[in-house]
């Protein structure tokens, strides 16, 4: 843990920012200032007046931004990460019936005049 203090507010999420690293951070305080610094600094997790308890939570995505780039972990953020999701669909009764679009589809595909289109699809 690296504790650090600077004479502004500004100044240290400056030097903070800075870091090439923004996996979590933790900022201490008698008074607001932790929130509005935590708010400020780039990084993915955030404890204020507290050290480390989002690693201890496996409700909450665990991940970082800059070369703390670990994707997201946990949570149904971390889930999102390792999968692929695809939308696929595939006319499988093609050769037995022929798919037929509905009338007022055909319609909107054939026609010029976009405004009819949508005032038709709209009253059906």
């Amino acid at each position: 843990m690296v504790v650090a203090t600077w004479k502004t507010e500004k100044k240290l999420v400056e030097k903070v920012n800075d870091r090439p690293y923004g996996l979590g951070s933790d900022a201490l305080s008698n008074d607001g200032r932790a929130l509005r610094i935590a708010e400020d600094i780039v990084a993915k997790m955030a404890n204020i007046n507290d050290f480390g308890s989002n690693y201890m939570s496996q409700l909450l995505p665990f991940g970082g931004v800059k070369c703390s780039c670990f994707e997201r972990l946990g949570a149904p953020e971390g889930l999102r990460e390792c999968w692929y999701a695809k939308a696929l669909i595939e006319d499988t009764c093609k050769d037995l019936a022929g798919i037929q679009l509905p009338t007022h589809a055909l319609y909107f595909i054939f026609s010029r005049n976009i405004t009819c289109t949508w005032a038709f699809l709209l009253s059906h």
